[in-house]
């Protein structure tokens, strides 16, 4: 029920935020004007090549979420912050990170489950998650999905600040937040730039695909301080 209410409350807010900027885009001089033009004059403007419209609805409409000219927008931000960022020297994005929720997993969050549980009046449900119950667990966090959200940028925010930047040499990020049941209810993706880009230019000066792999090893034992000493066989 608070899963199908976060979504009602979510939808109603994006359908008059849509009409508030719909009557905008209506209204204005700036785009259609006053005397907006009829469904057969946008027919013979269109059918003569005059694209201004189609042009103007597909600028305005970036502001609308979720719309393939949202998603457009965001990509050319992206492509202006990689662009950005080589133009001042720092080099192509070095990294592709992916934080996934998890979050039937985490201790802290039961503990927030099984508080909203106490205040929902659901005092079985509170302390089967107290108890561990791995499926009362997995019904709590589809109740309560703002509350994971929230709890899970917080850690991505401070794991990201604390640990990632200081340990890969992160330099600068841009993510973005997805939802896909496959990989919980929130996840989050990431491309970073390293301080220390010097051994790009060992992977491109690299010439063979046997010593692309050697340049990676090496930057992965002595940045990372990741090994792979495994003793396996020939075959």
């Amino acid at each position: 029920m608070t899963n199908f209410f976060s979504l009602f409350v979510f939808n109603t807010i994006q359908r008059h935020e849509n009409n508030r900027e719909g009557n905008y885009f209506f209204h204005s001089d700036k785009f259609i004007g006053k005397d907006p033009p009829t469904i057969e004059e946008l027919k013979n403007q269109i059918a003569n090549g005059d694209e201004r419209y189609i042009q103007m609805l597909r600028y305005y409409s970036r502001n609308i979420k979720g719309s393939d000219n949202y998603w457009r927008a965001r990509t050319e931000e992206l492509e202006s912050w990689v662009n950005h960022h080589i133009a001042r020297g720092r080099g192509p994005p070095t990294f592709f990170i992916t934080f996934s929720c998890a979050e039937n997993w985490w201790p802290d969050l039961r503990r927030l489950m099984a508080q909203l549980e106490d205040q929902a009046g659901n005092m079985q449900a509170a302390q089967e998650l107290r108890n561990g119950d791995f499926k009362t667990m997995q019904r709590t966090v589809k109740k309560y999905p703002l509350f994971v959200n929230d709890f899970f940028m917080k850690r991505a925010n401070c794991f990201m600040k604390t640990v990632v930047k200081e340990a890969m040499g992160i330099e600068h990020y841009w993510g973005r937040v997805e939802f896909a049941p496959g990989r919980g209810q929130i996840h989050l993706h990431i491309i970073a730039l390293a301080k220390d880009r010097a051994y790009l230019d060992d992977f491109y000066r690299a010439k063979t695909l046997g010593e692309k792999p050697i340049v990676l090893e090496k930057y992965a034992k002595e940045h990372l301080d990741m090994t792979a000493d495994v003793n396996i066989g020939n075959d």
